[in-house]
């Protein structure tokens, strides 16, 4: 199973450890779907609207900061790309995982996130993180009365998480289509496509390999672009971008 941040984000990056490209060296099989990905803050925070949010950002330019579940994941860029896109300086607080986040800014150590709905959907049901915005082009059919980023002041933005599924390079067409109908057959299940609702994932009820591979081309060029925008290229754990990380 690969995500945005495996097969798209590290190999665009030049991440030491991705030195891959997501489909000459595997084998693209079924695209599973898209994860929503969203602004967070808390509810203490103050902020209502990501409008509210850029003032405070643009009031002091470099002392709040955002959070991410690691350098260079999905999290991160999709962060550093809306800084970036909206000219506001933030500072980058990595954590270990996407718990962590929420705990941040819950507890106020930083300011705010982009992360997976899905992952932090605990929080925004019991009101403790508020949801912004959405980073997808339309909105959240689970939240239809959230804007999208790019309704919310910063025009173009678009970044989501997906879910693909793949194999070793090489795998004979025959094995390669039996897998992809195969997994098919598993998404268009009712059961299946609930779970990945509940989850915050929109379900792709029409995947097959051939998609799946041109779907992973297509994200792996955006992403070394935005990746290229803001400033990604080569990462390190020092961090670049719209401000330096603070580990």
């Amino acid at each position: 199973m690969g995500s945005a941040s495996t097969l798209a984000v590290a190999p665009a990056s030049g991440a030491a450890a991705a030195r891959y490209h997501p489909t000459r060296d595997f084998t693209p099989l079924a695209f599973f779907g898209i994860s929503t990905m969203g602004l967070l803050v808390s509810r203490d925070s103050g902020i209502a609207t990501t409008q509210a949010l850029l003032d405070r950002l643009r009031a002091d330019p470099g002392r709040f900061s955002f959070a991410s579940s690691g350098v260079g994941g999905i999290a991160h860029l999709a962060s550093e790309y809306f800084c970036k896109a909206a000219g506001v300086e933030a500072v980058h607080v990595p954590y270990r995982g996407g718990s962590q986040t929420a705990e941040a800014i819950i507890k106020g150590e930083t300011l705010f996130a982009i992360d997976t709905v899905g992952s932090n959907i605990g929080q925004i049901r019991d009101g403790s993180l508020r949801l912004l915005a959405v980073t997808t082009k339309e909105r959240d059919p689970n939240f239809p009365a959230v804007p999208t980023i790019a309704e919310s002041g910063v025009p173009g933005y678009e970044m989501a998480s997906w879910t693909v599924l793949a194999g070793p390079v090489g795998l004979p067409p025959d094995v390669t289509e039996a897998l992809g109908r195969a997994a098919a057959r598993a998404i268009a299940e009712p059961a299946v496509r609930e779970r990945l609702e509940t989850t915050g994932t929109v379900p792709e009820l029409n995947s097959t390999p051939a998609m799946t591979r041109d779907f992973l081309d297509r994200q792996f060029e955006i992403y070394r672009e935005v990746v290229q925008r803001v400033g990604l290229a080569g990462l390190t754990p020092a961090g670049r971008g719209c401000g330096a990380s603070r580990l």
